[in-house]
């Protein structure tokens, strides 16, 4: 804690520097610890050109630059005076100390760092399987093609498998696409609904609808953008519980090796129903479904940061280690153990890039200094800092 107290320090310093509100003696300050040895000087440098200030703001923590920079310029109008200025301007400056800090933290962590030191972990990419109704498997990994099933042309291109054309009267049977550990892949039903479909997954759906139903089955994560139709209800069934929607966009997280199935509105309404319990929830709201207990919590949320994922990053919340772990080694393909039950319980907020070696996070974490890591082949240990 006393090295990262230095950090905070000389973050104020940065802050006052990049606001100008910073005397001549904290200058000499400033330059006497930048000159101190070519690390400082780097860091020192990337915190103060825009591309360096943005890269630490948007990577480690849930900021919106657009819309908070939006909201800053409403704060400080152009009629208001030097004075009134400077003193919101020392105010937002505050609020920074602490994120300054932890990237300075960071970065002296990577200088630290040696080769045998780095974690060669990389990130999932598009990859899936696709199973036909004649338990024909077709594998999706760069693959362009088109097929057709009884006048439902099937295109698969650009990590997307597309399905188009008239509605059937009669069935024409289910296709599966299954994403493996470490992939993605995105769908376009017959009726025009997109998913996408995030590591270890599994959707079952039809190749054409008929009747007066729409209905998918999930185990795993995903993200629905449904094409509305009030005469076609849409249905996602995930095991234990069904989500019913007739246009709007959602995520599910509803894997079955997990206790929890999270349904996370962005638009429009959806119907949850489980055991002959019905809940309506509108958007920016969630629903958690408990299976040990068969309950279900809703709660106001900030539906974007459970889909970001599909817009490549990964953002957590103030969210249990474990949660986060559980996302991660999907993701990442890794195995984990942890040396103590209590360091599952430890609290976390990461945004970053969903396609960048897992080294940053990895890094932030120990830069919180409550935990530590060793990685071996393949395998994270992590154990609470003593």
């Amino acid at each position: 804690m006393k090295e990262f107290r230095e950090y905070i320090k000389i973050a104020k310093l940065i802050t006052s520097k990049t606001f100008e509100n910073i005397s001549n003696e904290n200058t000499k300050k400033l330059q006497n610890w930048e000159n101190s040895s070519s690390e400082n000087k780097s860091i020192v440098n990337k915190l103060l050109n825009l591309e360096g200030y943005n890269k630490w703001v948007e990577t480690y923590y849930l900021f919106d630059a657009e819309k908070n920079w939006e909201k800053t310029k409403r704060r400080i109008h152009p009629k208001t005076s030097t004075r009134k200025l400077r003193y919101q301007l020392i105010k937002i400056a505050a609020a920074l100390f602490i994120p300054i800090a932890i990237f300075f933290a960071i970065q002296q962590n990577k200088n630290l760092q040696t080769k045998d030191q780095f974690i060669n972990i990389a990130p999932g990419y598009p990859k899936a399987f696709l199973t036909l109704n004649d338990g024909q498997i077709i594998g999706l990994d760069n693959r362009d093609t088109t097929f057709n099933i009884e006048n439902v042309n099937v295109t698969i291109k650009n990590h997307l498998i597309s399905y188009q054309g008239t509605n059937p009267k009669k069935s024409l049977g289910n296709n599966t696409l299954t994403t493996p550990v470490g992939g993605e892949y995105s769908l376009m039903l017959s009726d025009g609904t997109k998913i996408k479909l995030n590591a270890a997954t599994k959707l079952e759906y039809p190749v054409a609808f008929s009747g007066k139903k729409r209905e998918v089955k999930l185990n795993g994560e995903a993200f629905l953008k449904v094409f509305s139709n009030p005469s076609k209800p849409f249905k996602v069934e995930t095991g234990k519980i069904g989500v019913e929607v007739l246009g709007t966009a959602f995520n599910v997280k509803a894997y079955e090796s997990e206790e929890t199935t999270k349904t996370t509105l962005n638009e429009g309404k959806v119907k949850v129903n489980s055991w002959n319990k019905e809940i309506i929830i509108k958007p920016n709201q969630q629903i958690t479904f408990y299976k040990s207990t068969n309950r279900m919590i809703v709660e106001d949320v900030d539906a974007s940061i459970f889909s970001a994922w599909t817009k490549g990053r990964l953002v957590f919340k103030d969210v249990r280690l474990e949660e986060i772990m559980q996302s991660l080694t999907k993701w990442y393909n890794f195995n984990i153990i942890y040396e103590s039950e209590e360091v599952k319980d430890l609290c976390f907020s990461i945004n970053v890039n969903r396609y960048d070696n897992i080294n940053n996070i990895f890094e932030f974490l120990a830069t919180t200094q409550t935990l530590k890591y060793e990685v071996k082949n393949n395998v994270a240990i992590i154990k609470r800092t003593e």
